[in-house]
């Protein structure tokens, strides 16, 4: 069981550090922004065990309204920075658990393999 049901003041800082990244269209690697947000570098070597994988953190990446990042994904077309935008919001897809490794959210398809069969 876990021991924190409620976001920690860290979880809260890497948030904040994220989403004010992303919502600047700078470059965004998870395990730096841990690191700024005072996680050691051997704990954010592993964003997905450390934080994202985390009661607290979902609840926190729960906040983030889903058409807000498609808005975002729309606003993509017109960014002069496409590639970091893209990056962005594939990353927030990404921690909101939308299309985990392997695995269809939508669709009649399982498996990613089974396109290919």
């Amino acid at each position: 069981m876990e021991k924190h049901k409620k976001p920690t003041i860290k979880q809260k800082i890497a948030f904040n550090n994220l989403t004010e990244k992303i919502r600047e269209k700078k470059p965004v690697k998870l395990g730096d922004v841990m690191i700024e947000s005072g996680y050691t570098e051997a704990t954010a070597r592993n964003p997905e065990k450390n934080l994202t994988s985390k009661t607290g953190w979902q609840l926190l990446m729960a906040q983030i309204d889903d058409k807000t990042i498609l808005k975002r994904i729309t606003e993509i077309l017109i960014d002069n920075d496409k590639r970091a935008s893209l990056q962005a919001a594939d990353m927030l897809l990404k921690l909101k658990d939308k299309y985990p490794d392997k695995k269809f959210k939508i669709g009649t398809f399982q498996e990613k393999e089974d396109l290919f069969k």
